[in-house]
């Protein structure tokens, strides 16, 4: 990615986006998780009966796969076109060549552009991010919606997908540098967060249930944390990516790791050990006692 032009990172992270916004349109029109609800006379309670899928899940991951082919026949394109070189940054060549020879460490104090202490930063910002959009959010995203009837939950799914390429995109329109702005916008993400987290907690009664408010706030939250985070990942990459050394835009792909590497650590005993999440019931409306 350093040998390209520079916008081909913003679209990097625009094409990630759409990665997860083309399966999960894919899902809900394969019908995938729908239920009806019906009253069984008999046990005196209301059941959830699973709808029909509109296609196989055969033909789902022949598309996936379809998906997936089509990505590496880009990636190909990329590197095997007798003209890919004219897309290549020439000034990136030169920077390689030279950051190369004097900078073979994560945080040189040579480059003018990005100081050791700010390039830190950034990479904290990078594990946060990718801690909260990769490990976090995905994994309370049922607990938190359900409780809001299916309807606020595909709206969820839907939106927050639609939000992460499009917020990627939106770092050509609204190029950021500043380190403030970067840590403000960082802090509204933990803050939206953390309201995901509350309300997953509170499974499966929902807060501000039975109003618009509460099924606003919550997918509000959704499309806010996850479109921050995106536009997030790809103003900080594109930060490191200016600073003229390689080896940061490769130190910022290993923070992202491990941010979803701790992000999933954490969750996964929360959820599936010490089961501190209760799921709600898709069609009974949970009441507190």
């Amino acid at each position: 990615m350093y040998y390209f032009h520079q916008s081909f990172t913003s679209m990097y992270f625009v094409g990630l986006g759409l990665s997860g916004l083309i399966p999960s349109i894919l899902s809900l029109s394969q019908g995938s998780g729908n239920v009806n609800c019906i009253f069984n006379s008999s046990t005196n309670s209301t059941e959830a009966v699973p709808v029909e899928a509109r296609f196989s899940v055969t033909v789902f991951f022949l598309i996936i796969c379809l998906w997936v082919c089509i990505g590496l026949c880009a990636f190909l394109l990329l590197h095997i076109l007798p003209d890919a070189t004219e897309i290549q940054n020439p000034n990136d060549k030169t920077s390689k060549t030279s950051a190369a020879e004097t900078d073979s460490t994560l945080l040189s104090s040579q480059d003018v552009h990005l100081s050791r202490s700010q390039c830190v930063i950034l990479l904290a910002f990078t594990t946060i991010v990718c801690c909260l959009i990769n490990g976090v959010m995905p994994t309370v995203q049922s607990y938190a919606s359900l409780p809001y009837g299916q309807t606020v939950f595909q709206m969820v799914i839907v939106l927050s997908s639609l939000a992460n390429p499009i917020c990627s995109y939106l770092s050509f329109v609204v190029p950021v540098t500043s380190l403030r702005i970067m840590a403000l916008l960082t802090s509204v993400v933990v803050i939206a967060c953390s309201y995901i987290l509350y309300l997953a907690s509170q499974s499966p009664f929902g807060v501000l249930k039975e109003t618009f408010v509460g099924s606003f706030l919550c997918v509000g939250s959704f499309v806010i944390a996850t479109g921050l985070c995106s536009f997030l990942r790809t103003i900080i990459a594109n930060r490191l990516r200016k600073s003229e050394v390689e080896s940061r835009l490769l130190w910022c792909g290993i923070f992202s790791q491990l941010g979803s590497f701790i992000g999933a650590v954490v969750m996964f005993p929360l959820i599936n050990v010490y089961n501190i999440f209760s799921t709600a019931p898709v069609c009974s409306s949970a009441t507190v006692p």
